[in-house]
């Protein structure tokens, strides 16, 4: 690997850089509280200089893409030896010049001599999963299971206690308390939940390697419990919104099914001393924190169709391949996402499922270095609130496309859209999210301004393991679902938001494997043209 004489990239992590005042460790650059996960290396043990902790002071809110810029353009990317005061430094904003002259020093010195190529790592990863569902659901023991699964892989497991049991387990008894004492509570259960994720979260920010959180439930299932209304006056007593805790604060959603709900021979309260719902109780429980979580871009139900010890696999293989781990060894049934064609008109609110949540969506796909790789920025709102990712669609690999997504901050991904991908338009969507037979579904909606040939569609999407014929039997029949167009290279958001036509196209995209499609291009042309006719 060559030596790193240049400046450290916008999304790149430093690890244990030494200086002669202090250990700088873990700090990551301009990509927030965590850092930007999918960053390529790191860098260890480069830094000789005298001046760590005022210059960490100057950057370590992040190197722009301006000021990256700048150094490029002014030394050819070399930090060493540069001049401040050069009249031919291509930039005249002072706090700009600043923070490059302190950042220059400190990353001056990091030559051939002094860079050790075997400390070269990637960035750690931290991953916040919640388990949730209705009683008797096999939280706990997914839990167990879920950790051991991961702590076998090296990875350090932390587990977020369920903050109802321990404040329930301290004498708090729901039929003594009334109803204002019961609104009360679960206000502040949301807020000891909340605090003692946070404990977690920042304890997992120094720790050296890969990081699982499991949460048993998350703030989002408070709400299950209570009525909305009472629910919207908690968020706005304590300044919160379901954007943020619904979509920002977890990467991942995962809601096990009572079995009060498809297996009601097995549901049983004896195990458990805080659990005193009965059958019905707790049928209604499991839906309504279902519906509490419709909405996050990782939700995954994991329902009673199969036997509970499948039903765990099935929990671990949804965790790994969100986060792009290959586990088809060791785990079976493995989760793959499904995308329809709806013809349109939609029909009217009223006949979705109770819970449904709207939202907005922009998308833009950036530069890479590869054709085989797809990457791009999503930003997400609701009633003006919004939520950031970056996502990486990486080539097949051993029979599958893995997509890995990263939550961003607002600055990181203002930041990342000066990468932008010029031959792609943004991508602008409406998106309904809803709960229907225990599958979770998202109807996306293309609007204006977008290429003439994405007006009017409209796709269903969701992720399962069930064979086709038995998802047709979930699928909304109140929805006109045209055809299946999983895989199809013209149905795909990357085609569809390319700016030129499709023939002679040479950022058309057959598949992320490689191979070509069983179309010509003339076909693909010519259903181009009836995309734009209809």
């Amino acid at each position: 690997m060559p030596h790193r004489n240049g400046p450290v990239l916008l999304g790149e992590q430093k690890e244990n850089v030494s200086t002669s005042t202090e250990n700088l460790k873990g700090e990551q650059i301009g990509m927030g509280e965590e850092g930007f996960k999918n960053s390529s290396q790191g860098l260890k043990n480069g830094h000789s200089n005298n001046k760590g902790p005022e210059i960490e002071n100057h950057y370590k809110n992040g190197i722009s893409e301006e000021e990256s810029g700048c150094l490029k353009e002014h030394n050819n990317g070399n930090l060493t030896n540069w001049d401040k005061t050069s009249s031919s430094f291509p930039c005249d904003d002072p706090a700009i010049i600043a923070k490059l002259s302190d950042f220059a020093l400190y990353t001056n010195g990091l030559t051939d001599n002094n860079f050790d190529e075997s400390e070269v790592s990637r960035p750690k990863k931290i991953y916040r999963v919640v388990l949730t569902g209705g009683p008797c659901g096999g939280k706990t023991t997914g839990q167990a299971r879920l950790c051991t699964f991961f702590e076998n892989m090296g990875w350090k497991v932390f587990r977020v206690p369920e903050a109802a049991t321990v404040l329930l387990s301290g004498g708090i008894k729901f039929s003594e308390l009334t109803p204002d004492q019961a609104l009360q509570f679960q206000e502040e259960l949301v807020r000891t939940m909340m605090q003692i994720e946070r404990s977690f979260f920042r304890l997992a920010e120094t720790v050296n390697r890969d990081v699982l959180i499991i949460c048993d439930r998350g703030a989002m299932d408070a709400s299950a419990y209570i009525p909305r209304d009472v629910w919207e006056g908690i968020l706005a007593r304590n300044g919160w919104n379901e954007v943020d805790l619904r979509d920002a604060r977890y990467n991942h959603i995962i809601h096990m099914v009572s079995a009060a709900n498809g297996a009601e021979p097995f549901y049983s309260t004896d195990d458990h001393t805080c659990r005193t719902e009965g059958l019905s109780l707790a049928k209604d429980v499991d839906t309504k924190c279902a519906q509490a979580w419709v909405g996050h871009p990782y939700f995954d139900v994991i329902d009673n169709s199969t036997d509970f010890e499948t039903k765990l696999c099935r929990m671990i293989q949804a965790v790994c391949q969100k986060l792009g781990i290959d586990a088809k060894d060791r785990l079976q049934n493995n989760s793959k996402k499904m995308k329809f064609l709806v013809k349109g008109p939609l029909p009217g609110d009223e006949v979705f499922p109770k819970g449904s949540q709207d939202f907005t969506v922009v998308h833009d796909y950036l530069q890479t270095s590869t054709p085989k790789m797809q990457v791009r920025l999503r930003k997400r709102g609701q009633k003006g609130h919004w939520s950031y990712a970056y996502t990486v669609r990486h080539p097949e690999l051993q029979g599958q496309v893995v997509e890995v997504r990263t939550p961003l901050t607002q600055r990181d991904y203002n930041n990342m859209l000066s990468q932008k991908e010029h031959n792609h338009f943004t991508v602008y969507k409406d998106r309904r999210a809803f709960l229907l037979n225990d599958q979770y579904f998202q109807l996306d909606c293309y609007k204006d301004p977008c290429h003439p040939r994405c007006t009017g569609l409209i796709f269903l999407e969701t992720y399962t393991t069930l064979s086709s014929a038995e998802l047709e039997i979930r699928l909304p029949k109140f929805l006109h679902i045209v055809r299946e167009v999983t895989g199809d290279p013209r149905y795909s958001m990357f085609n569809l938001s390319l700016k030129e036509g499709w023939q002679n196209n040479k950022h058309f995209c057959q598949s992320l494997a490689g191979s070509d499609s069983e179309e010509s291009l003339d076909d693909i042309s010519n259903t181009e043209n009836r995309l734009i006719l209809c």
